[in-house]
Protein backbone atom coordinates (compact mmCIF):
# COMPACT_ATOMS: atom_id res chain seq x y z
CA UNK A 1 0.00 0.00 0.00
CA UNK A 2 1.54 3.61 -1.06
CA UNK A 3 2.18 5.60 2.11
CA UNK A 4 0.26 8.92 2.48
CA UNK A 5 1.91 11.98 2.57
CA UNK A 6 2.32 12.46 6.61
CA UNK A 7 3.95 8.94 6.49
CA UNK A 8 6.40 9.78 3.78
CA UNK A 9 7.15 13.13 4.97
CA UNK A 10 8.00 11.15 8.75
CA UNK A 11 10.27 8.69 6.89
CA UNK A 12 11.82 11.24 4.90
CA UNK A 13 12.51 13.12 8.65
CA UNK A 14 13.84 10.08 9.71
CA UNK A 15 15.91 9.17 6.78
CA UNK A 16 17.65 12.64 7.08
CA UNK A 17 18.35 12.07 11.13
CA UNK A 18 19.85 8.54 10.19
CA UNK A 19 22.17 10.08 6.99
CA UNK A 20 23.48 12.90 9.44
CA UNK A 21 24.29 10.00 12.16
CA UNK A 22 26.27 8.37 9.91
CA UNK A 23 28.16 11.09 8.23
CA UNK A 24 29.59 11.92 11.76
CA UNK A 25 29.78 8.82 13.42
CA UNK A 26 32.62 7.60 11.86
CA UNK A 27 35.50 9.84 13.22
CA UNK A 28 33.97 10.33 16.55
CA UNK A 29 32.79 5.90 16.69
CA UNK A 30 36.80 5.15 15.69
CA UNK A 31 37.95 7.22 18.58
CA UNK A 32 35.46 5.54 21.21
CA UNK A 33 35.81 2.02 19.95
CA UNK A 34 39.34 1.54 18.85
CA UNK A 35 41.01 4.65 20.13
CA UNK A 36 41.76 5.76 16.57
CA UNK A 37 40.90 8.94 14.79
CA UNK A 38 41.75 10.14 11.10
CA UNK A 39 40.11 13.77 12.26
CA UNK A 40 42.40 16.66 12.39
CA UNK A 41 41.68 17.75 15.86
CA UNK A 42 44.96 20.19 16.24
CA UNK A 43 47.05 22.82 13.38
CA UNK A 44 49.74 24.99 14.50
CA UNK A 45 52.05 27.12 12.15
CA UNK A 46 55.55 27.40 12.37
CA UNK A 47 56.68 30.78 13.57
CA UNK A 48 58.34 31.62 10.37
CA UNK A 49 55.34 30.47 8.63
CA UNK A 50 57.63 27.70 6.08
CA UNK A 51 56.29 24.60 8.44
CA UNK A 52 52.98 22.89 9.45
CA UNK A 53 52.45 20.92 12.53
CA UNK A 54 48.91 18.70 12.05
CA UNK A 55 47.46 15.84 14.22
CA UNK A 56 47.14 12.72 12.89
CA UNK A 57 46.02 9.85 15.48
CA UNK A 58 48.66 8.96 17.37
CA UNK A 59 50.90 11.03 15.76
CA UNK A 60 52.41 14.69 14.52
CA UNK A 61 53.03 15.27 11.38
CA UNK A 62 55.43 18.26 10.11
CA UNK A 63 54.47 19.76 7.10
CA UNK A 64 55.88 21.72 4.30
CA UNK A 65 53.55 24.64 3.44
CA UNK A 66 55.74 25.15 0.34
CA UNK A 67 54.22 21.80 -1.08
CA UNK A 68 52.00 20.02 1.56
CA UNK A 69 54.75 17.25 1.82
CA UNK A 70 55.34 15.17 4.97
CA UNK A 71 58.92 16.03 6.80
CA UNK A 72 58.69 14.14 9.55
CA UNK A 73 56.50 12.21 12.31
CA UNK A 74 56.67 13.29 15.83
CA UNK A 75 55.67 9.26 17.44
CA UNK A 76 55.74 8.81 21.22
CA UNK A 77 52.02 9.14 22.02
CA UNK A 78 49.91 5.79 23.59
CA UNK A 79 46.58 7.60 22.45
CA UNK A 80 45.07 10.24 19.91
CA UNK A 81 46.66 13.09 20.01
CA UNK A 82 44.35 16.31 20.88
CA UNK A 83 46.53 18.81 20.66
CA UNK A 84 49.51 21.22 19.98
CA UNK A 85 51.32 24.49 19.75
CA UNK A 86 54.65 25.77 18.97
CA UNK A 87 57.24 27.90 21.23
CA UNK A 88 57.80 31.19 19.71
CA UNK A 89 61.25 30.36 18.78
CA UNK A 90 60.18 27.33 16.93
CA UNK A 91 62.58 24.78 18.86
CA UNK A 92 60.09 23.08 21.09
CA UNK A 93 56.02 21.43 20.59
CA UNK A 94 54.09 20.93 23.02
CA UNK A 95 51.12 18.09 23.02
CA UNK A 96 48.69 16.36 24.36
CA UNK A 97 46.65 13.02 23.87
CA UNK A 98 43.62 11.71 25.35
CA UNK A 99 44.97 9.82 28.09
CA UNK A 100 46.34 12.82 29.68
CA UNK A 101 50.09 12.39 28.73
CA UNK A 102 51.54 15.95 28.09
CA UNK A 103 54.84 15.95 25.97
CA UNK A 104 57.58 18.68 25.07
CA UNK A 105 59.08 17.92 22.02
CA UNK A 106 62.58 18.70 19.98
CA UNK A 107 61.43 20.14 16.30
CA UNK A 108 64.73 19.26 15.40
CA UNK A 109 65.22 16.11 16.52
CA UNK A 110 61.50 14.92 16.78
CA UNK A 111 62.02 13.38 20.13
CA UNK A 112 60.20 14.10 23.11
CA UNK A 113 62.47 16.25 25.62
CA UNK A 114 60.17 16.00 28.78
CA UNK A 115 56.24 14.92 29.79
CA UNK A 116 54.42 17.41 31.94
CA UNK A 117 52.06 14.50 32.71
CA UNK A 118 52.40 10.45 31.35
CA UNK A 119 48.90 10.14 31.27
CA UNK A 120 47.90 6.71 31.65
CA UNK A 121 48.06 3.84 28.64
CA UNK A 122 44.75 2.32 27.68
CA UNK A 123 42.75 5.66 29.43
CA UNK A 124 41.11 6.67 25.61
CA UNK A 125 38.13 5.98 27.11
CA UNK A 126 38.26 7.65 30.04
CA UNK A 127 36.52 10.62 29.25
CA UNK A 128 37.74 12.72 31.91
CA UNK A 129 41.24 12.02 31.13
CA UNK A 130 41.50 14.10 27.76
CA UNK A 131 43.37 17.15 27.81
CA UNK A 132 41.89 19.29 25.23
CA UNK A 133 43.94 22.13 25.07
CA UNK A 134 47.53 23.62 25.01
CA UNK A 135 49.57 26.79 24.65
CA UNK A 136 52.92 28.29 25.37
CA UNK A 137 53.09 32.15 26.79
CA UNK A 138 55.06 33.86 24.32
CA UNK A 139 58.52 33.83 25.81
CA UNK A 140 58.25 29.70 26.45
CA UNK A 141 58.88 30.01 29.91
CA UNK A 142 55.28 28.62 30.96
CA UNK A 143 53.01 26.03 29.29
CA UNK A 144 49.08 25.63 30.25
CA UNK A 145 46.86 22.74 29.45
CA UNK A 146 43.44 21.65 30.02
CA UNK A 147 40.78 19.09 29.22
CA UNK A 148 37.62 17.44 30.31
CA UNK A 149 38.91 17.40 34.55
CA UNK A 150 37.56 21.13 34.53
CA UNK A 151 40.90 21.88 34.97
CA UNK A 152 43.94 24.47 33.54
CA UNK A 153 47.27 23.84 34.84
CA UNK A 154 50.23 26.45 34.47
CA UNK A 155 53.88 24.60 34.02
CA UNK A 156 57.45 25.82 34.62
CA UNK A 157 58.61 24.43 31.24
CA UNK A 158 62.22 24.12 31.97
CA UNK A 159 61.55 22.22 36.02
CA UNK A 160 58.47 20.15 34.84
CA UNK A 161 56.73 21.53 37.76
CA UNK A 162 52.99 22.55 38.04
CA UNK A 163 52.86 26.55 39.27
CA UNK A 164 48.95 26.71 39.44
CA UNK A 165 45.69 24.36 39.04
CA UNK A 166 42.96 26.92 38.33
CA UNK A 167 39.22 25.91 37.96
CA UNK A 168 36.14 27.68 37.57
CA UNK A 169 33.27 26.69 40.21
CA UNK A 170 31.44 24.80 39.13
CA UNK A 171 33.89 23.04 37.11
CA UNK A 172 33.34 22.39 33.49
CA UNK A 173 35.54 20.58 30.25
CA UNK A 174 38.50 23.25 28.93
CA UNK A 175 38.36 23.39 25.01
CA UNK A 176 40.70 26.50 24.56
CA UNK A 177 43.36 27.85 25.95
CA UNK A 178 45.00 31.45 25.29
CA UNK A 179 47.67 33.14 26.11
CA UNK A 180 47.61 37.25 26.25
CA UNK A 181 50.28 38.54 23.76
CA UNK A 182 51.51 40.19 26.98
CA UNK A 183 51.82 36.70 28.62
CA UNK A 184 50.54 38.20 31.58
CA UNK A 185 47.35 36.35 31.82
CA UNK A 186 45.65 33.41 30.53
CA UNK A 187 42.38 33.01 28.15
CA UNK A 188 40.06 30.32 29.03
CA UNK A 189 37.08 28.30 28.05
CA UNK A 190 34.71 25.28 27.16
CA UNK A 191 31.70 23.66 28.57
CA UNK A 192 30.63 26.03 31.06
CA UNK A 193 30.07 28.89 27.76
CA UNK A 194 31.95 31.41 29.81
CA UNK A 195 35.13 33.00 28.88
CA UNK A 196 37.46 33.70 32.05
CA UNK A 197 40.76 35.85 31.66
CA UNK A 198 43.01 34.59 34.67
CA UNK A 199 45.93 36.66 36.01
CA UNK A 200 49.07 34.33 35.56
CA UNK A 201 51.51 35.45 38.16
CA UNK A 202 48.51 35.11 40.68
CA UNK A 203 46.34 32.34 39.39
CA UNK A 204 43.34 34.65 40.14
CA UNK A 205 40.21 35.19 38.07
CA UNK A 206 40.48 38.93 36.40
CA UNK A 207 37.06 38.84 34.22
CA UNK A 208 34.82 36.14 33.02
CA UNK A 209 32.31 36.84 30.48
CA UNK A 210 29.28 34.36 29.61
CA UNK A 211 29.14 33.63 25.81
CA UNK A 212 26.99 30.72 25.78
CA UNK A 213 26.10 28.70 29.05
CA UNK A 214 23.73 26.30 27.64
CA UNK A 215 26.15 25.48 24.45
CA UNK A 216 29.47 26.16 25.59
CA UNK A 217 32.40 27.66 23.44
CA UNK A 218 33.91 25.62 20.87
CA UNK A 219 36.62 27.71 19.63
CA UNK A 220 37.98 30.61 21.22
CA UNK A 221 40.37 33.45 19.22
CA UNK A 222 42.39 36.63 20.65
CA UNK A 223 43.65 38.97 18.55
CA UNK A 224 47.46 39.99 18.33
CA UNK A 225 46.79 43.13 20.30
CA UNK A 226 44.89 41.42 23.02
CA UNK A 227 41.73 43.52 23.09
CA UNK A 228 39.31 41.33 21.51
CA UNK A 229 38.19 38.05 21.56
CA UNK A 230 36.78 35.60 19.12
CA UNK A 231 34.52 33.13 20.34
CA UNK A 232 32.49 30.35 18.58
CA UNK A 233 29.31 28.75 20.20
CA UNK A 234 26.20 26.86 19.53
CA UNK A 235 24.89 29.34 15.88
CA UNK A 236 27.25 31.60 15.98
CA UNK A 237 30.53 33.53 15.66
CA UNK A 238 30.77 36.50 18.30
CA UNK A 239 33.21 39.44 18.48
CA UNK A 240 33.68 40.41 22.32
CA UNK A 241 35.90 42.78 24.50
CA UNK A 242 38.65 41.24 25.95
CA UNK A 243 39.50 43.89 28.53
CA UNK A 244 35.78 44.74 29.64
CA UNK A 245 33.74 41.56 28.39
CA UNK A 246 31.28 43.17 26.51
CA UNK A 247 30.20 41.66 23.04
CA UNK A 248 30.70 43.49 20.10
CA UNK A 249 29.67 41.51 17.53
CA UNK A 250 27.50 39.02 16.27
CA UNK A 251 27.92 38.14 12.71
CA UNK A 252 25.82 38.56 10.02
CA UNK A 253 24.01 36.27 7.38
CA UNK A 254 23.55 33.08 9.56
CA UNK A 255 25.08 30.33 8.29
CA UNK A 256 23.45 27.22 5.98
CA UNK A 257 23.62 23.94 6.00
CA UNK A 258 22.97 21.11 8.54
CA UNK A 259 26.32 21.92 10.75
CA UNK A 260 27.49 24.84 12.43
CA UNK A 261 29.89 26.81 12.34
CA UNK A 262 33.10 24.78 15.05
CA UNK A 263 35.80 27.40 14.55
CA UNK A 264 37.03 30.56 13.86
CA UNK A 265 40.32 32.84 14.25
CA UNK A 266 41.61 36.46 13.90
CA UNK A 267 43.80 37.29 11.07
CA UNK A 268 47.38 38.78 12.60
CA UNK A 269 46.60 42.33 11.61
CA UNK A 270 42.79 41.88 13.76
CA UNK A 271 40.85 42.99 10.54
CA UNK A 272 39.06 40.21 9.12
CA UNK A 273 38.54 36.67 10.60
CA UNK A 274 38.11 32.66 9.03
CA UNK A 275 35.79 30.40 10.04
CA UNK A 276 34.88 26.90 9.08
CA UNK A 277 32.15 24.40 9.50
CA UNK A 278 30.77 21.67 7.61
CA UNK A 279 32.59 21.77 4.51
CA UNK A 280 32.80 25.72 4.12
CA UNK A 281 35.41 28.20 4.69
CA UNK A 282 34.34 31.41 5.21
CA UNK A 283 36.55 34.73 5.41
CA UNK A 284 34.63 38.14 7.29
CA UNK A 285 35.17 41.42 7.84
CA UNK A 286 35.48 42.23 11.40
CA UNK A 287 33.96 45.97 11.30
CA UNK A 288 30.93 44.73 9.99
CA UNK A 289 30.05 40.94 10.58
CA UNK A 290 29.86 40.54 6.69
CA UNK A 291 30.81 37.43 5.31
CA UNK A 292 33.55 38.10 2.64
CA UNK A 293 34.28 35.54 0.46
CA UNK A 294 33.96 31.52 0.99
CA UNK A 295 37.10 29.72 0.62
CA UNK A 296 36.47 26.77 -1.88
CA UNK A 297 38.01 23.10 -2.53
CA UNK A 298 35.95 20.44 -2.44
CA UNK A 299 35.64 17.60 -1.21
CA UNK A 300 36.38 17.61 2.35
CA UNK A 301 34.45 16.76 5.61
CA UNK A 302 33.51 18.86 8.61
CA UNK A 303 35.76 21.26 10.12
CA UNK A 304 37.49 20.84 13.10
CA UNK A 305 40.56 22.91 13.41
CA UNK A 306 41.80 26.20 11.78
CA UNK A 307 44.88 27.79 11.63
CA UNK A 308 46.33 31.09 9.83
CA UNK A 309 49.73 31.91 9.55
CA UNK A 310 51.50 34.16 11.11
CA UNK A 311 51.82 36.56 8.50
CA UNK A 312 48.12 36.47 7.58
CA UNK A 313 48.75 35.59 3.76
CA UNK A 314 47.46 31.73 4.36
CA UNK A 315 44.97 29.49 6.05
CA UNK A 316 44.61 25.72 6.68
CA UNK A 317 42.05 24.09 7.94
CA UNK A 318 41.90 19.98 8.96
CA UNK A 319 38.40 18.36 8.62
CA UNK A 320 37.21 14.71 10.69
CA UNK A 321 37.89 12.81 7.53
CA UNK A 322 42.06 13.44 8.07
CA UNK A 323 41.95 16.07 4.97
CA UNK A 324 43.74 19.40 5.26
CA UNK A 325 43.40 21.86 3.17
CA UNK A 326 44.96 25.57 2.33
CA UNK A 327 44.20 28.48 0.63
CA UNK A 328 45.42 32.20 -0.25
CA UNK A 329 43.80 34.95 1.91
CA UNK A 330 43.81 36.99 -0.96
CA UNK A 331 43.05 35.29 -3.58
CA UNK A 332 41.53 32.26 -2.48
CA UNK A 333 44.04 30.16 -4.53
CA UNK A 334 44.52 26.64 -3.13
CA UNK A 335 47.82 25.46 -1.51
CA UNK A 336 48.99 22.11 -2.77
CA UNK A 337 46.49 21.35 -5.97
CA UNK A 338 48.10 18.33 -6.69
CA UNK A 339 48.07 16.75 -3.66
CA UNK A 340 45.96 13.58 -3.39
CA UNK A 341 42.59 14.20 -1.82
CA UNK A 342 40.40 11.71 0.04
CA UNK A 343 36.47 11.94 -1.01
CA UNK A 344 33.55 12.51 0.95
CA UNK A 345 30.05 11.37 0.70
CA UNK A 346 27.75 14.36 0.30
CA UNK A 347 23.99 12.44 1.44
CA UNK A 348 21.25 14.34 -0.40
CA UNK A 349 17.34 13.55 0.54
CA UNK A 350 14.31 14.40 -1.50
CA UNK A 351 11.13 15.05 -0.14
Amino acid sequence: MEPDSKTKFVLSFVALALAATAYVRPADSATAESGHTTMVMALAFSPDGRSLFVTSDHDLILKSVATGETLKTFRGHRSVVRAVAVSHDGKTLLSSSSDGAIKLWGVETGRVISELAKGTPGDDSNFRAHVDAVAFSPDGRLAASGGNAGEVTLWDVSTGKAIHVLHESPRASIECIVFSPRGDSLFTTGGSGKVVRWDVRSGREILGFEVDPLSGVNSLSISADGNKALAVAGLRIELWDAKSGKKLLTFSEMLKGYYTPRCAAFTPDGVHAVSGDDSRVFVWDLKTGRRLKELDDPPFGHVESIAVSPDGELVVVGDIRGNVRGWRLRTGEPLWPKVRRGVVAQVGLSY
